[in-house]
C-alpha cells in the first residue's frame, strides 16, 4: 500500500506479514489491528497508536 490514496483499514484485520502504510494518506489506525510483521507508519498523518494494537516485529513511525 505505499504511496497509495488508502484513507483507512477495517476494523479487526489480521495481517501475517509486514504491513507497509509509508507516504499513504491514512490518519488513524483501525481498532484491534493485527500485524505479524512490520509495521512502516512513516510519512503518515497518525500521531497516536492504539492499546489493541499487535505488532510481531518493528515498527516505524517517524
Amino acid at each position: 500500500m505505499y504511496r497509495t490514496a488508502i484513507t483507512s483499514l477495517p476494523d479487526n484485520i489480521v495481517v501475517g506479514g509486514s504491513l507497509d502504510l509509508k507516504g499513504t494518506a491514512i490518519t488513524s489506525l483501525p481498532d484491534n489491528l493485527v500485524v505479524g510483521g512490520s509495521l512502516d507508519l512513516q510519512g503518515t498523518a497518525i500521531t497516536s497508536l492504539l492499546d489493541n494494537l499487535v505488532v510481531g516485529g518493528w515498527l516505524y513511525d517517524r
